[in-house]
């Protein structure tokens, strides 16, 4: 047990407390020396240690409300955890995280990019250009059939989430994540090349920066865009699509919210792609195995239960701009959040895994390294990943990338200065 403790620091006044945070394996799996938990305020400080041979980490923090989470690779496994909610008043605390067994994947998501550019004048925001880069982590062919985009609710990480209790999601350990809104799906079979990637629009699938300089062409015959005007007639959000994609490249909506567009978050979004395995993305949508968000049954509210073992990856989005960020992903789905900065151009981009990229015959010399410092510094947004490497350049030299992937967004993702198809 943590011993009560304050404390300090000669230059700050601020009193702080223990916090140890007591990580729970699986039966059949022992505490784990070296699992790395983040530990994070409703303002977005972070704290990062290893923890213990116990499975136990302490960290000392001033009064307040935290969230932990933590990942761990254990016997080959991985492990994530996490537990909102956890009060520091004026004494030591102890809080226990479930580990809880969660699967890598051939195909990961790259790079999100969904907060949108200032105009050419920097007056207003503009934000209908997102898309989505999903990436074969591996060296072997990646195929996929009934691949789908889903999002959770609520739609953003800031509202309102009545579906937390004491920290835990309702819907944590009952085997589902909740798909709200519809989906988008491919109609055909999605193959991916090794350690090649493919980029969807979410919106737009046009050349935005005609009239957006700061935007992104997305009109490229390799691509593939969001675009079934039966279900999403928004014209606004859903222009038709350049003529050079070809219109098997069209991804189709199965829809049973409100409204006339899918609306992903531009500021928070937990987005996450997924196989419906057995079952068509529209004999899912049919078989109306409802689960209602928050317990409030309408059809503002109406999700529809996607199983934990069909997400192939996931990202938990959290804002800066606003306090009170809350978890809607499972921890074996995403343990974590990247915090994010939208009407920049930022995108979220995945960290390189080092041993991993350098440990392919020939790749290392072709890896763009060295990088350190901030492209904006005040807002600490970078071109290169926790690593010093830059991806995308080192990709145009030839290497082959292999990112991390341990369903933890806090390790796995980064806030980039811009958007990646800008390069």
């Amino acid at each position: 047990m943590a011993l009560s403790f304050t404390a300090c620091d000669e230059d700050d006044e601020t009193p702080t407390y223990e916090l140890t945070v007591q990580l729970n394996f699986p039966e059949g799996f022992a505490a784990d020396e070296s699992a790395n938990v983040t530990l994070s305020n409703v303002q977005g400080t972070t704290w990062k240690q290893e923890s213990d041979a116990t499975g136990a980490v302490t960290f000392n923090v001033p009064a307040g409300i935290y969230s932990a989470s933590a990942t761990d690779r254990n016997n080959g496994h991985i492990f994530n955890g996490t537990l909102a909610e956890i009060t520091v008043t004026n004494a030591a605390v102890s809080a226990t995280v479930e580990m809880q067994a969660s699967n890598s994947s051939q195909i990961i998501i790259k790079e999100l990019y969904i907060g949108g550019c200032m105009d050419n004048d920097g007056a207003k925001a503009y934000q209908r250009d997102p898309y989505v880069i999903l990436y074969n982590n591996s060296g072997e062919v990646a195929s996929a059939e009934n691949l789908c985009l889903g999002m959770c609710l609520p739609f953003n990480a800031h509202a309102s989430n009545k579906n937390v209790t004491d920290g835990v999601l309702s819907y944590e350990n009952e085997g589902f994540i909740p798909a709200g809104y519809g989906i988008w799906y491919f109609p055909s079979t999605v193959t991916i090349e090794p350690y090649s990637e493919i980029v969807v629009a979410l919106n737009g699938a046009i050349d935005h920066t005609v009239t957006y300089s700061n935007s992104v062409n997305l009109a490229d015959a390799s691509y593939f865009a969001c675009y079934d005007p039966d279900d999403w007639n928004n014209t606004s959000y859903y222009p038709t699509p350049s003529e050079v994609i070809p219109t098997s490249h069209y991804l189709l909506a199965e829809k049973w919210g409100l409204g006339n567009a899918w609306p992903m978050s531009a500021i928070d979004p937990a987005f996450f792609i997924f196989t419906t395995e057995g079952i068509t993305p529209s004999e899912f949508a049919a078989a109306q195995d409802w689960w209602y968000n928050g317990n409030t049954v309408s059809d503002i509210n109406a999700c529809l239960k996607v199983k934990t073992e069909w997400v192939l990856d996931a990202i938990e989005v959290f804002t800066t701009t606003a306090d009170g960020n809350q978890k809607r992903l499972t921890a074996s789905t995403d343990a974590g959040r990247v915090y994010f900065t939208n009407k920049h151009g930022y995108s979220m981009f995945r960290n390189v895994d080092l041993e991993a990229t350098k440990a392919i015959e020939g790749n290392e010399s072709l890896l763009v390294t060295g990088m350190t410092s901030c492209d904006d510094e005040a807002a600490d947004v970078v071109k290169c990943d926790k690593n010093g490497i830059d991806a995308v350049a080192s990709a145009k030299n030839g290497a082959k990338i292999i990112y991390q992937d341990s369903n933890n967004s806090s390790n796995d993702f980064f806030e980039r200065y811009q958007a990646s198809l800008k390069e």
